[in-house]
């Protein structure tokens, strides 16, 4: 329906899942240990915030397409692709 060809592949909707939202938790874990300067990461303030943000994407990411619907339809890989730049830009 949305494409032709390969990128009308079927991805299993778990994997499909977290490769839409994996790339939150990638770029926040690279930011915040690569580049986060040490006086911000070490700020009990500025952990707190990013826990909060991390437990959240760590359910969103991995424990809800653990829990998720037996029953849940494949996605395209072009939704799935599509998806995941998204994430990546945002």
């Amino acid at each position: 329906q949305f494409s032709m060809g390969v990128l009308a592949t079927k991805v299993n909707p778990n994997v499909a899942w977290v490769l839409m939202e994996c790339p939150t938790l990638i770029f926040a874990a690279v930011l915040w240990f690569g580049y986060g300067d040490p006086q911000c990461v070490t700020n009990l303030p500025n952990i707190l915030l990013i826990l909060c943000f991390v437990v959240h994407y760590v359910n969103r990411t991995i424990i809800y397409p653990l829990r998720m619907n037996k029953g849940a339809s494949p996605s395209n890989l072009f939704v799935v692709m599509s998806a995941n730049t998204f994430c990546s830009v945002n």
